[in-house]
C-alpha cells in the first residue's frame, strides 16, 4: 500500500506521484542493469 493514509487521503495528485516515483525508479534501474549487464 502507501507509505502514509493520511497524506494520501488529503491530495490525490500526491498519492499518484507516491505510485508513479517508485515504479519508474525500478525502471530506470532496471534499464540501467540492462545496459551494464548485458
Amino acid at each position: 500500500m502507501i507509505f502514509g493514509n493520511t497524506e494520501a487521503t488529503s491530495g490525490s495528485s500526491e498519492d499518484l506521484e507516491v505510485r508513479t516515483y517508485p515504479s519508474m525508479k525500478a525502471l530506470f534501474l532496471l534499464r540501467h542493469a540492462h545496459e551494464e549487464g548485458m
